[in-house]
């Protein structure tokens, strides 16, 4: 009747023992597990941080480019509207943002990378949006929501678009971070993002996304409200959790899919946003409880050593518990209470490199200690201190879990636990592979975290570089103004100092030599025909640095081509003698109504004319023009010294002049074909040249009948001609 208490009292002892186990290793296993969880959060934060710092630096450049300055000013037109949406869409496409649009100070909507989409932001009103709101009061704003518009989520990034001093608009870019999301679930993680006021706006489970992790106060749901943040059905969801003050250093758990899981949560820096991870507590449970079966195990052997010790003697039952301890995976040593070797397993000492004659029955741990000195396990030091060191540790802590590294590199965990009849039992565990996977683990980790350091200095230095550009930009700009403004001076002073007073010179030469031919003498009469033809030449001189040098701008009208071939036909009639050159034009007197810059046209005409004449010793000048589809064209054809093929490439340069050597010197600045070349483009036409030493030359101009650009109202006024007509 003896053995029934004391079974029962072992069992309980087993039981406890085996439960502590289970609570000792379900501890452990869960801080591993939190601090997994805690290093995992801390690089997944830094992923979404370098996602959202991609896009950082689009607003800035947006507000800065002069385009988008233009469109807020008060002197935009649709030729602004359309540079900037044209802008903002190349730039959205490069970025890969969603996204791009600026507002005025009002909300409104100026234009927008999606302009020509059924959804398009032109004209939407966006002044309730916080990050408008934001900017406006501080230059800077940023908001997570849902759009008003696309009904889309998206990321807004926003900066203030300033004038000089002053605020003239909002530019806005919005990203997709649904690409997190993407990669949460490839990865197989339950990973979400959630707004300080408890919305959870990103996540990798379907089901959790826009609802509410805890509930959501009054004030935050009216603020969501009005903001439009979030569809309205969202807030009427149940949340996960009851309480809304989460310290993100607790333990939170849920049940995901059927599974209980440790979820922990972390702020985002520069963000008011939370990342949470829930991380599966199975295998946890599945350690502890395996650790609770080891323990249980151990138990069981050793009752079983106690059962054959008490039955059959001491001798026997040692044997017999070696022989179950053979079979075990893990090395086993059992010392009695005054630390002698009682009981072990072969594993134990091929775990430990022991020799035969050491591990014996019997055998004083100190001297298995001082085997393990003298060999070198634990390093320099006084080998009697190390001694007394692991005696004192052994008999003060008898329960105790330490991992070891041996000299020939490998791992060993080695569990002491104090068994109730007072054997001491050691464990041996070779964990030398899960010691070389945490390593590789570790090392990826740290790759990881490198390779994202990396990347956001990267980006920062790309940033950098846009910001310096950006500067550049503004300053080579400003300098470009001023060299306008000193350009327009100068033209200024030329017309009103140089061309006006000689134009009044040329009047008077005209009016004495209308009525002195007959009264001077024919040599002074023929000083003053040169000191005019001169002044021609003077004037056309200066008249072309003045052409050359204007900005190009195109101003159209309607007219007709004859009259301004007549016109440019009377202005070349005084520079020709008419027993030496015949001008013919065969430029038909019905041809259709022009919408074009009828200045540049006549100054083409007139250059081409003129060098026609200049270069035709004797002979004809002979201007035509022909009308097809649309397009005209002007061809002026002399019978002059004609143009080498060698030089036919460079005659349009600027200042080239192409003569033969035995010929005279024509006056001229060389000029006159860049002039025309220069206008041909900027009228969408081309001026083409044939021709061939000797024979002659034909210069062609073809241009279209309606320039691209024309006025609305000249346009009109040229299909009313056309009609009446």
């Amino acid at each position: 009747m003896r053995p029934r208490p004391f079974l029962l009292i072992y069992a309980a002892v087993a039981l406890a023992v085996t439960a502590a186990a289970w609570d000792v290793a379900y501890k452990w296993q869960l801080s591993d597990l939190r601090q997994q969880a805690d290093d995992g959060l801390s690089l997944k934060s830094r992923n979404v941080t370098t996602e959202v710092e991609r896009y950082r630096y689009l607003p800035s450049v947006v507000a800065k480019d002069e385009r988008v300055r233009q469109l807020l000013s008060s002197s935009a037109d649709q030729a602004s509207v359309d540079r900037a949406n044209s802008y903002l869409e190349d730039v959205n496409r490069e970025a890969k943002s969603n996204f791009l649009y600026v507002l005025d100070t009002a909300g409104i909507t100026h234009a927008a990378s999606n302009w020509n989409t059924q959804q398009s932001f032109v004209g939407k009103n966006y002044s309730v949006r916080p990050y408008f709101l934001d900017a406006m009061a501080g230059c800077a704003g940023k908001y997570y929501g849902v759009g008003i518009t696309t009904g889309l989520p998206g990321y807004y990034l926003a900066t203030c678009v300033r004038n000089g001093a002053t605020l003239v608009g909002v530019a806005v870019v919005k990203i997709d971070l649904s690409s997190l999301e993407k990669t949460w679930k490839e990865a197989g993680e339950v990973v979400s993002l959630v707004d300080r006021a408890g919305m959870i706006f990103l996540s990798s489970v379907d089901d959790w996304r826009f609802q509410p992790l805890y509930p959501i106060s009054k004030a935050d749901q009216q603020r969501i409200l009005d903001e439009q943040q979030y569809d309205p059905a969202a807030l009427n969801r149940p949340p996960l959790i009851s309480n809304a003050n989460i310290d993100p250093k607790a333990d939170l758990y849920l049940l995901v899919q059927g599974k209980s899981m440790l979820v922990r949560v972390s702020d985002i820096p520069g963000e008011r946003w939370r990342i949470l991870a829930a991380y599966d507590l199975t295998p946890v449970n599945v350690a502890a409880g395996l650790v609770a079966g080891v323990a249980l195990l151990s138990m069981a052997l050793l009752f079983a050593a106690g059962f054959y010790l008490r039955e059959r003697g001491q001798r026997i039952q040692v044997n017999e518990l070696r022989a179950i301890l053979e079979n075990a995976s893990v090395g086993i040593a059992v010392y009695d209470a005054d630390l002698r070797l009682h009981a072990w397993n072969s594993r134990y000492r091929q775990l430990n490199s022991y020799p035969e004659a050491l591990v014996r029955r019997g055998r004083p741990f100190a001297e298995v200690i001082q085997f393990n000195i003298d060999r070198g396990d634990y390093g320099p030091g006084d080998p009697r201190k190390q001694l007394q060191e692991r005696l004192d540790r052994t008999r003060q802590q008898p329960a105790q879990q330490t991992e070891v590294l041996r000299p020939d590199g490998t791992w060993l965990e080695i569990r002491r636990n104090l068994m109730p009849n007072g054997l001491l039992v050691h464990t041996y565990s070779d964990i030398t592979e899960r010691k070389r996977t945490e390593a590789e683990l570790a090392g990826h980790r740290n790759n990881l975290e490198r390779l994202v350091e990396d990347r956001t200095a990267e980006l920062v230095r790309v940033n950098q570089r846009l910001q310096q550009s950006v500067e550049q930009t503004e300053a080579e700009k400003q300098r470009a103004e001023q060299a306008n403004r000193a350009k327009t001076t100068f033209l200024n002073a030329v017309s009103h100092d140089i061309r006006n007073p000689l134009n009044a010179i040329l009047g008077y030469a005209g009016l004495v030599m209308a009525n002195a031919k007959a009264i001077l003498p024919a040599r002074q009469y023929g000083n003053l025909e040169k000191l005019t033809a001169k002044g021609r030449e003077l004037n056309e001189l200066v008249n072309d640095f003045i052409d050359y040098t204007r900005e190009g701008q195109i101003n159209t009208t309607a007219f007709r081509l004859r009259p301004l071939v007549e016109e440019c036909l009377v202005a070349l009639e005084p520079t020709i003698e008419a027993d030496r050159i015949a001008v013919v034009c065969d430029v038909p007197a019905n041809g259709p109504e022009l919408v074009q810059d009828r200045k540049k046209l006549g100054r083409i005409v007139s250059n081409l004319l003129s060098n026609a004449a200049k270069f035709t010793e004797k002979g004809t000048v002979r201007i035509s023009a022909s009308h097809t589809a649309g397009v005209t064209e002007v061809a002026v054809a002399d019978t002059g010294i004609g143009i080498a093929g060698d030089d036919l490439d460079r005659i349009f340069e600027e200042f080239e002049r192409v003569e033969p050597q035995e010929q005279r010197k024509r006056e001229g600045t060389g000029l006159g074909l860049a002039i025309c070349r220069r206008f041909a483009g900027l009228m969408c036409g081309k001026i083409t040249v044939r021709s061939k030493l000797g024979d002659g030359s034909v210069f062609s101009f073809s241009f279209p009948n309606v320039h691209p650009k024309a006025d609305t109202a000249a346009v009109a006024a040229a299909e009313t001609a056309r009609a009446g007509s």
